[in-house]
């Protein structure tokens, strides 16, 4: 895995970690993943658990199984590469806590969706209101722009400047009309 980061011909998310050691953005992309992996692999134990899951979704199952595996140890894989990388940028935060953090994100995401599916699903279709959905894209734009611009600095000032503050400037605009608009319905 160390030929991951340290070779010329390294992917896209390890070079980016290799030449922005202190990016912290790579780590919640990381747990995403992480979350994704234990939420799909839970699901299919609880389908398989079922009486009727066995002999209706098999093959899916093992799919599944499989796909959720490879989605989750892939990244996984990656977080170890980086927290034991010997790197000067690396080493300097000791990112030898990922490895724990990653585990005990799967675990707890796991045993989450396998205990409470019912509560989840619910509590998902609540939020899934095309408004509130819009609004949480917006915020997250404006919050993005916002860090872009608070944070950037250095040589490319100007794109920062201006990323960002496109970034912010969509962000507000989507959330303040979405905010409106669910707003002047309800009242």
């Amino acid at each position: 895995m160390s030929t991951l980061i340290d070779g010329g011909e390294c992917c896209i998310i390890a070079c980016i970690v290799a030449h922005h050691p202190e990016s912290l953005i790579f780590i919640p992309f990381l747990l995403l993943f992480q979350v994704i992996s234990a939420a799909v692999l839970s699901s299919a134990l609880r389908a398989f658990w079922r009486e009727e899951g066995r002999a209706t979704y098999g093959c899916q199952l093992a799919f599944k199984t499989v796909w959720a595996a490879l989605f989750g140890g892939i990244p996984f894989l990656v977080g170890v590469a980086f927290a034991t990388s010997t790197r000067p940028g690396f080493a300097r935060w000791g990112a030898l806590w990922l490895i724990p953090v990653q585990i005990a994100v799967w675990v707890a995401t796991f045993l989450t969706v396998l205990y409470a599916e019912q509560t989840l699903k619910s509590i998902a279709e609540t939020l899934a209101h095309p408004d509130l959905l819009l609004m949480i894209f917006g915020g997250g734009l404006l919050v993005t722009g916002l860090a872009v611009l608070v944070l950037g600095s250095g040589e490319e000032r100007f794109s920062r400047v201006v990323g960002g503050g496109a970034s912010l400037l969509s962000g507000l605009a989507i959330f303040s009309v979405t905010l409106w608009r669910l707003l002047r319905s309800n009242g």
